[in-house]
């Protein structure tokens, strides 16, 4: 996105260490202070299987929604092509390709 990330981790400390050095990296290179990001890092559990895998139909299909591509597979910052195989293994694919027996059925 172009000015948001979506990203599903299993431990959220680590996006505020992330978020925070980030901020401290772009204050410095641009010579200002104040806020890089708009809002303060926003998380929210992952409770059960369905959200997780709405959550993941969300994550993918979001720059088709925001019209910045005709399909999931055109928005090179997505972990879509992990998913199918056409990248290198970056992304822990195993426990969404397990809830379903074609990832077809899932994008």
């Amino acid at each position: 996105m172009d000015n948001h990330v979506h990203l599903l981790i299993n431990i959220s400390i680590v996006m505020k260490k992330i978020n925070t050095m980030y901020a401290m990296y772009y204050d410095f290179k641009y010579d200002r202070v104040g806020h890089v990001f708009q809002n303060r890092y926003k998380s929210e559990p992952v409770e059960d299987d369905s959200y997780l895998l709405n959550l993941m139909r969300y994550i993918h299909n979001n720059p088709v929604k925001a019209k910045m591509v005709e399909h999931v597979n055109e928005y090179k910052w997505s972990s879509y092509k992990e998913y199918i195989k056409e990248s290198i293994d970056l992304v822990d694919t195993e426990l969404i390709k397990s809830c379903f027996q074609s990832m077809r059925v899932f994008f």
